[in-house]
Order: C-alpha cells, then structure tokens, then sequence
C-alpha cells in the first residue's frame, strides 16, 4: 500500500534529497553523504541536544528519492474524502487552494490546504499566505500548526481551520462526526452576487456557456445547471455597461480597452475589470474567465446572444445594408 500512495500523490521528482529529517526527532535535519555506490548514511555535524554528533544512520537511494506532491492527486484525494468540490487553481508556494465548499443555500467557501516543504520559514509562510486571503477552510497536515498566531487570523480574518491527521482518523461511523467540510457564512458588509452555478470536481471555464437574454438578463450555463443574473441598475445601457461589454464580447469574440492616453482608458479598464469580477462572483471557477492576446481579452467561456437578441441583430444587420 505504501509504495502506490507514494508514487500518487508523492512522486519522485527524479533527483536525490540533500537531507532527511531523524526518524525519532523531527526537528534535526540530518544530512545525506555517498556511502558505498548507491545507498546513503544520514549524518547530523550539529547536534544541539546532545552537543555531539549522533551515529549515522543507513539510507537506502531509494529512500533518499527526492518526492515533491502532486497538488492535483491530493486535492482530488482529499475531496472525495471530506466532501468539497476539488478544482487547480494556478498558486505557487506551500499554501494553495485546492478546492471549494458549498452548500444549498449558495454559499460558498475556500479550500486551502498547507503543504510545508520542511524549511525553518515554513510557519511564517503559512502565516504570510493566510493573512493575505479572504476567510477560507484551511487544511493542515495536524493539530500541531496552530499556533496562537494562526489561531488569531480565526477573529481577524475568519479562517476556519481543519486538522487534517486528527480528522481523517476519526471513525466514518463516529456519531456527530461531519462529513463534509463546512462553509463559512458571509457577514453582510462582504456579502457579494450570489453565485448561480454550484461548484463540480474539475470545474473549468470552457466549460461555461453565457447567454444574453432579453431585458437585462443573462443565463449562465455548466454542465447541466442553469442560472440567470439580472441587472437590477437602471443606469443607461452604454458600452461600458456590463451588458455592454458582454455584448461587445459575444459579437465580437474579444474585448479591447483604448489606448493609455486615451482619456478614456480609465473608465474602460475599471468598467472591463468589474465584469471579470461579477463573472467571478457567478461563477465561483479556478482561473480567469478570460485570456489575454496582444492588447485584445479572448473570453475562455461561450458567450452568444439569446434568439431574440440574435434576431434583433440581423434585422439590424439587414437595415444597415440596405442603407449603404
């Protein structure tokens, strides 16, 4: 059994480790040396308890694999196993997110989980990330790293922290045990557009089909769920109206914001930017919603006009013709 988990969801990066940490004290990194023609001995030059070197210890080469995780494997590993729709978004570093809760009501929360690599700065990396990110679940390898300063980014920020060695050992028939992994509600000064699309286990923006509806309407589809965002502001329908832009979009294929000198560079920017984010919002998927090419936004997603807009086009289409 070992040897599959290890190759799964730790497989070697195909180089060898430079340490190992001592198998009955993990604080002590413990350095590889050549011994013989393949194999290792674990050597500490510093011993801080014992103000000596300790004996060598033999290390096999296969041992002293260099492994790294396989976020993907563990991310879609740790979903099935706690509930949470498993995604990959595009992080780098110890902390990154793997996934999203949900729950009926639409509401929906971060999975983050905590990878550390072994390194003395790991606390303060896994501090940095979290005090950087909007109120998440986040996964920890065990109890033992939350410290009162993680702890206090709970009522700073409103982390909710998940011990992933002391839940997972809990029995699946344990009575009151959770078999999901809460959400976390939203305050109402943060609560944002209610998304229409519930997150799926390798949610992607090609995926995604927006419809502009008629009125001030646009239908989002995935994968068999269906939803619909209605423009309540009853400001003026410009081309820097969301609805604008989406329709610039979908007859078009591509978004283009004006030069930097020109005056209206700013306004186009923000207005493009808020559509990214309302999208964002609605559709609570990994990645941008759209790709840059030259100066040009290339939507990821489908976007069309609904029949009656799409008929409203042609017959537009036709009249200008005619009076050219």
């Amino acid at each position: 059994m070992a040897r599959p988990f290890r190759n799964h969801l730790l497989p070697p990066t195909g180089r060898e480790a430079r340490s190992v940490l001592h198998p009955l004290r993990p604080s002590i990194h413990l350095d590889l040396m050549p011994d013989g023609e393949e194999d290792f001995a674990a050597v500490c030059h510093d011993d801080p308890v014992d103000d000596g070197c300790m004996p060598p210890i033999a290390v096999s080469a296969r041992d002293a694999a260099e492994l790294q995780p396989c976020w993907s494997a563990i991310a879609q590993s740790l979903g099935t196993a706690l509930g949470f729709s498993h995604a990959h978004w595009h992080e780098d570093g110890p902390v990154r997110r793997i996934g999203t809760a949900h729950n009926a009501a639409g509401i929906i929360t971060p999975v983050v989980l905590f990878l550390p690599p072994g390194s003395l700065g790991d606390s303060i990396a896994l501090f940095e990330s979290l005090a950087s990110r909007a109120k998440s679940l986040v996964l920890l390898p065990s109890g033992q790293w939350m410290s009162p300063t993680i702890d206090a980014l709970r009522g700073i920020i409103g982390h909710e922290f998940v011990a992933l060695a002391e839940r997972l050992a809990q029995p699946a028939e344990l009575p009151g045990a959770p078999r999901t992994l809460p959400v976390i509600a939203k305050d109402a000064a943060s609560r944002k557009v209610k998304p229409v699309i519930r997150p799926a286990d390798g949610m992607s923006w090609e995926d995604v089909t927006v419809t502009l509806l008629t009125g001030r309407t646009i239908g989002i589809a995935f994968r068999g769920q269906e939803g619909t965002h209605i423009f309540r502001n009853r400001s003026v329908i410009g081309r820097l109206h969301p609805l604008g832009i989406l329709m610039e979009l979908a007859r078009s294929g591509q978004w283009s914001n004006p030069p930097k000198k020109d005056r209206e560079y700013d306004r186009s920017r923000i207005a493009f930017r808020n559509v990214r984010n309302l999208l964002g919002d609605l559709v609570p998927f990994p990645g941008e919603p759209f790709a840059k090419s030259g100066g040009a936004y290339i939507p990821v997603f489908r976007i069309r006009l609904g029949q009656s807009l799409a008929r409203n086009a042609r017959h537009q289409s036709e009249e200008e013709a005619d009076d050219d």
